[in-house]
This record gives C-alpha cells, sequence and structure tokens, in this order.
C-alpha cells in the first residue's frame, strides 16, 4: 500500500523572478482579501505594485531565495527516515503547487496532508487544506485525504518550542532575559468574524509557559505580541514594535520565538532578525535576540511522526474545527448601558473560550440583537450547531415556557441547525461558591 505525507505552507520565492508570483497569488486569495472579484484582484494588483520592489530587496538580502524552501526540504529528509510514507510538500503561493502535487501522488493509497500551520486560521490552514482538496476532486481522489486542523497544543510541539528558546540561551541565566511570543498578525476584523487564530495563538503560549516551567526556566517576563502588520487598518495588538519599546524600559535583554511558524522563513529570519534588529538597536536593546523555529528539529520530527500514526487510526476524526456557537441571552433593559455592560461580559467570555466557533449576546427585548438575528449571524460564520445560555437567575414558569417556544420556532426555521437550550444561569451550583469566595474576601 502506497502512502503518501503532504506538507502544506505558504510558500515563499524560489528565486527573485517568484517574488512577484508570490505576491499575486496571496493578495489574491479570498481568505486574504475578503472583498469579491473582481475588486479583489484590484485591491491585490494596487498592493503587489506597492510592495514588489521592497519584497524583491528584502529577498536578495536572504539570498534571493526564502528560507523556507531549503528549511522544507531538509525536514522532508529527515521525516522520511521515521516514516513509511513519501513525503511531498505542497505550497499554497508558489510552486510546487496543489495542482502539481496532486498529479504527481493520485494513485496512491492513502494521502496525508499536515499543515505547517499550527494554529487554525482561515487565512492558512483553511485556504490550504480547499485548494488540495479543490484539485483532489479534479483527480478523483479527495476520498483518499486525511488531514489535521492544529496541534498548537501538542506536548511534543511544546517541547520542541522550549528546546529552541534553551538554544537561542545558550545556556545564560533566563532571569536576564524577556521572552516575548511573536504571532504573526491578522487583521482584527478577522478574529471578530469568528477565525480561531488568536485564541490557538494564546493557548499555544499558556501550554509552552508550562512547559517552560516544568523545566525549571524562567524568564524576567513572558509576553505576547503581532509583527507583520499590513496596511492602514486595525491588527492584532500588541504590535511588536509597541511592544519592545514597553520592554527596554525595564528590560534590555529579550528573546524572540516565532510563534506562529514551524519552518523559518523571509517572516523569521528577514522581519525579525534584520528588520526588527535595527528597531531594538534603535531602542537600546543590549541584547536581542531570534529563536529558531522548529524546522528538522528531532522532537519536531518526532511530532509530525506521531500526527501522522494518529491520523492512521481508524477512528481518527478531524473535529477540531469550531461549528458550535453559543447565544447568551438576557432579558434586556430600556436602559442602555445595561445593556451595553452584558455584551462587555460576554466579549470577555468570548476572548477566554476555546470550545465555541463565536459566543455573541442577545435579548429577549429592548434591543436590537434579538435572537433571530444573532442565529443569523452565526450561520453567515458556517455554524451547524448552536448553544443558547439564559443568562438569567430565575425562570418563572411563563419565561420558561417562551424560551421553549423559541426554540421550537428556531428549530422549524432553521431545519440545518442544531439548536440546545441549556440551563439558565441560576441553576449553576458554582453560584453559592462565588458567593461564598466574595464575602471571604471582605475585611472587617
Amino acid at each position: 500500500m502506497k502512502k503518501a505525507i503532504v506538507l502544506m505552507n505558504m510558500g515563499g520565492p524560489n528565486n527573485l523572478n517568484e517574488v512577484d508570483v508570490f505576491l499575486k497569488n496571496m493578495f489574491n486569495d479570498k481568505y486574504i482579501i475578503g472583498a469579491p472579484q473582481p475588486i479583489r484582484a484590484m485591491i491585490g494588483w494596487i498592493i503587489r505594485k506597492k510592495r514588489l520592489k521592497e519584497a524583491t530587496h528584502n529577498y536578495s538580502l536572504l539570498g534571493g531565495v526564502s528560507p523556507i524552501v531549503g528549511h522544507t526540504k531538509r525536514l522532508i529528509r529527515k521525516l522520511e527516515k521515521e516514516v513509511d510514507a513519501d513525503v511531498f510538500y505542497v505550497m499554497r503561493y508558489t510552486p510546487p503547487f496543489a495542482n502539481d502535487v496532486i498529479a504527481k501522488i493520485k494513485h496512491y493509497d492513502e494521502i496525508y496532508a499536515l499543515p505547517m500551520y499550527p494554529h487554525y486560521s482561515n487565512t492558512t490552514t483553511k485556504s490550504s487544506i480547499e485548494d488540495l482538496q479543490k484539485f483532489a476532486k479534479m483527480y478523483g481522489v479527495a476520498d483518499k485525504i486525511k488531514t489535521i486542523d492544529d496541534y498548537f497544543d501538542d506536548t511534543l510541539y511544546n517541547q520542541t518550542i522550549v528546546e529552541r528558546i534553551k538554544e537561542s540561551l545558550n545556556g545564560e541565566e533566563s532571569q536576564d532575559f524577556t521572552l516575548i511570543f511573536s504571532g504573526h498578525g491578522l487583521p482584527q476584523k478577522t478574529i471578530d468574524k469568528g477565525d480561531l487564530y488568536q485564541k490557538h495563538i494564546l493557548a499555544n503560549v499558556e501550554a509552552a509557559k508550562k512547559e517552560l516551567e516544568s523545566q525549571g526556566i524562567k524568564f524576567k517576563s513572558i509576553e505576547v505580541a503581532y509583527q507583520s502588520r499590513l496596511g492602514p487598518m486595525e491588527w492584532l495588538r500588541p504590535y511588536l514594535e509597541d511592544k519592545l519599546e514597553e520592554v527596554v524600559k525595564e528590560n534590555k535583554k529579550v528573546i524572540i520565538y516565532p510563534t506562529s511558524f514551524t519552518v523559518d522563513n523571509s517572516e523569521t529570519q528577514g522581519e525579525l532578525d534584520i528588520e526588527y534588529r535595527e528597531v531594538a538597536d534603535e531602542l537600546g536593546f543590549e541584547d536581542y535576540r531570534v529563536a529558531k523555529a522548529p524546522n528538522n528539529h528531532p522532537l519536531f520530527i518526532k511530532c509530525l511522526k506521531n500526527l501522522y500514526e494518529k491520523m492512521q487510526d481508524p477512528n481518527f476524526t478531524n473535529d477540531k474545527i469550531k461549528t458550535a456557537g453559543m447565544i447568551m441571552l438576557t432579558h434586556g433593559s430600556k436602559q442602555k448601558s445595561l445593556n451595553d455592560d452584558f455584551i462587555k461580559l460576554v466579549d470577555e467570555i468570548k476572548k477566554k473560550d476555546q470550545k465555541f466557533k463565536s459566543i455573541n449576546a442577545a435579548f429577549l427585548e429592548f434591543s436590537e440583537s434579538t435572537i433571530e438575528d444573532i442565529v443569523q449571524k452565526q450561520i453567515k460564520d458556517e455554524i451547524t450547531k448552536i448553544y443558547i445560555y439564559p443568562y438569567l437567575l430565575n425562570i418563572g414558569i411563563y419565561l420558561s415556557v417562551d424560551l421553549e417556544n423559541i426554540l421550537k420556532e428556531l428549530s422549524i426555521k432553521h431545519k440545518n441547525i442544531e439548536f440546545h437550550l441549556l440551563e439558565h444561569f441560576g441553576k449553576s451550583n458554582r453560584i453559592s461558591d462565588i458567593i461564598v469566595s466574595e464575602i471571604d474576601e471582605i475585611k472587617e
């Protein structure tokens, strides 16, 4: 039985002539620029023309080729020695493209598509998987493909991160340094639409921090920031340049870990190691270091091997794509500030949650955000299962009947959506614990 592993990544120019190809394909991706065609093509053309000269210069500083190419090939050579499959790689925006790779492996019995993105995002994982599946369907082999959506919480993956950080420390005292996990930025509006990327980044950082702690490695502080911002719109904050400006006031030694990347590329060896090094020098840092991405580290090879073996399990299901949403429902008030307070609470819960693709506030009355409005919004976000959580201390018999009727009407109107009505907030057995805890903090 012939098996193939396909490593999926965004790609990078194999030579300076491919810089334009890279930019053209990237800015024509609907998950990067959400505008419909032909508007997307026009916007992409404008961005491309503005960035081409600078991007070509930046790649020339890296030897005229993206580092991602060589690192990926070295990784594949090591991985092939550990698995019972042939290993290929496919890039989203530069050769080798999905069409070419699928043509090569269409006669294989099993195909395992492994994203080189540890965190799920529509802009990376979903875009690559959809592109691969599109050509797999053309060749009639889509049913052969298994994939996995994320592995940011994988133990071996986080052990790899810690090993790369230890390499950067080079035996020096960790508490003398500030550690910044730098993630590739995304427009804030992408996250607001339910993209899971930021949640996965933050959860990844927490997992890496636990691994550092388990090995007794302590830093002066551990921070998170985002790089690669493009254009005037609001992107994920804090921006890396702002975080560096903040950190240097307390500490002049810093290690940057490129947390979005499993393979070093122009954003790590160019942007972080060259451009931000200049920023750090101007700010007065005495020691600025950039840790390597996992690349072909033995622990990362073992991580990929384990993921491959996991996917071969007949019981394996790729169930990490979030398709469920929650609606937190309350009465609503004529006093707008009270409704605003509830929305703020829901937003705080949304930031901490990892279970649901989207959590939204809805009101029974006195607000434009009705439950039907929010259901429509979540359906647009491709949610197929909706949990309704009544944020109410008490529910009388009439309201109980009202909620049941609402659920019934929603189920009839939206036949393809699975609805679940949860117990109301007042039924929680943790409320008394919260109150007792607050009482214990009273100082007489």
